[in-house]
Parts: C-alpha cells; sequence; structure tokens
C-alpha cells in the first residue's frame, strides 16, 4: 500500500523499480500533514486545519486525485476513508464541492481502468457500511469500475473479515469481480 505524503511521486517509481510488486494500492491517510485516521483526536485536528469538515473532505479527494493522476495505483484503497471519525458523513455526499470532486476521482479511475477496493476494515470496527459507501458504489457501478472486496488487515485475525458478505453485496449490484491486471510498471 502506498501512502501519498511527502515526496511519494518521485520515492514510489523508484520502490517499484527496485521490487516490482506485483500491484499498487494507493491511498490517502494524511492530509494537511495530520495523519487523520490515527484517532478521533488526529481527526479533529484536521478539521480545524483544514478549517471545516466540508473543507477536509474536499482537501482528501483532491489529494487522492493527485495520488491517483502520479502513480496511477492498479488499486484504489478504501476510497472514502475520510469519513471514518464523522458520524454523519453521508451529508457531507450532499455538498457539490464534496460530490463534484468524488465524481472527477471516479472518473479517472474508470479512465484508467483501476480497481477500487471494497474495503470491509470499516465494518469489522463496527461501521455501519465498508469503505465505499452505498451511493459512491452505486455510481462506480453505473460507470462500469472494477470492485473487489478486500478485508484490510492489519493482523491474521481479521483476515479475510466479512469478505463473503462483501461478495455477496458486490454480486447482488452486478459487479462481476473481473478486471485487467495491470502491472505496476504501466501504472507509473
Amino acid at each position: 500500500e502506498s501512502e501519498s505524503c511527502g515526496n511519494y511521486q518521485q520515492y514510489i517509481p523508484r520502490l517499484v523499480t527496485s521490487f516490482q510488486p506485483e500491484y499498487i494500492v494507493g491511498s490517502v491517510h494524511h492530509v494537511l500533514e495530520v495523519n487523520f485516521d490515527y484517532s478521533p483526536a488526529h481527526y479533529l485536528q484536521a478539521v480545524e486545519k483544514a478549517r471545516g469538515l466540508t473543507r477536509l473532505y474536499a482537501r482528501y479527494f483532491d489529494l487522492q486525485y493527485e495520488m491517483i493522476a502520479a502513480i496511477k495505483p492498479s488499486v484504489i484503497g478504501h476510497f472514502d476513508l475520510i469519513r471514518i471519525f464523522d458520524r454523519n458523513y453521508r451529508q457531507q455526499w450532499r455538498q457539490p464541492e464534496v460530490w463534484r470532486r468524488i465524481v472527477r476521482n471516479l472518473e479517472l479511475i474508470e479512465k484508467l481502468g483501476l480497481i477500487l477496493d471494497y474495503n470491509q476494515r470499516a465494518v469489522v470496527k463496527g461501521a455501519s457500511e465498508p469503505y465505499i459507501s452505498r451511493p459512491i458504489l452505486a455510481l462506480a457501478r453505473e460507470m462500469n469500475i472494477a470492485v473487489v472486496p478486500g478485508d484490510d488487515s492489519h493482523s491474521v485475525a481479521t483476515v479475510g473479515c466479512f469478505i463473503r458478505e462483501a461478495a455477496a453485496t458486490l454480486g447482488e449490484m452486478g459487479f462481476t469481480g473481473v478486471w485487467k491486471k495491470r502491472l505496476p510498471q504501466e501504472s507509473i
């Protein structure tokens, strides 16, 4: 999993050349130099630095777009991770400046033929739905973007958690689980 923080645009191509991974998962965990998904306190710090929740969401999706364009990872991890400590995140999807960025990012993902991770880590941690929330997932389906289930395991105990449920949901929504494998060298 790659991270979009300081100098990643120069560093990641060197890592790909050196280690030749089968694929790269691109993700964003830092906004305005704050690791927003570390704790609720860090999340609030990011909100304050961004001067508001909607601005934090907008900045997150801008950084995600930059990361996708710069390194073209095969898989986009936890697309809407920015909602991690926001119980009212669905209200943010209604904000035009946020939704416009979501659509823009999905259009780039579609254009590049990348894959979205239907990340079950949120459910493991008690959230009501995985990372990609339902409205975004539905739009990805309309756009024929490949989506695959993932568990984002941080320990052996959570490997495969909720994968069957995720696969069933994706199947019900019309996702096939088929995608074109991109080599990391094609990505960068």
